[in-house]
């Protein structure tokens, strides 16, 4: 009899843990989208992952490798920012991206997270004379596809 209780206990814990994985919101899962090839620094490489939270809020990381140090591109220019294009037609400032090698590596590594109220459609890092500019230079490092 205790065998008949036990196994239909089991049942209802199954049914229920899969009641939870149906109904639980699909689109909380994170997003992994990769930059494209640059043609400014061809070695630069990364990905940004977008993940969505219960309030409708876009947590966004950004992380890059063997990204050239500011100081060898344009003079005039002094940080990398990262810039999101929103599902509404914004281009919105997400912040400076500051790199620096890893322990016992040489390999410059960069990484930025952020929350926005704003989905984003696209990612792309361009090179600025200063942080909080309100629009993004001509000279785009990387970019991802529209996602």
């Amino acid at each position: 009899m205790k065998i008949v209780t036990t196994l239909s206990k089991m049942k209802m814990i199954l049914i229920g843990f899969f009641l939870v994985l149906l109904f639980s919101p699909l689109n909380s899962s994170a997003k992994k989208i990769k930059f494209n090839i640059s043609t400014i620094v061809p070695a630069a490489e990364g990905y940004v992952k977008v993940k969505s939270d219960s309030n409708k809020n876009y947590h966004v990381k950004i992380s890059v490798n063997n990204l050239a140090e500011i100081e060898r591109m344009e003079k005039t220019k002094l940080t990398y920012v990262v810039w999101m294009e929103t599902d509404q037609g914004e281009t919105e400032n997400l912040g400076q991206l500051v790199s620096s090698t890893a322990l016992f590596s040489s390999k410059l590594q960069a990484t930025m997270e952020t929350v926005s109220s704003y989905q984003p459609v696209k990612v792309f890092i361009t090179t600025e004379s200063e942080i909080n500019v309100q629009y993004p230079s001509r000279q785009v490092v990387l970019t991802t596809d529209r996602f």
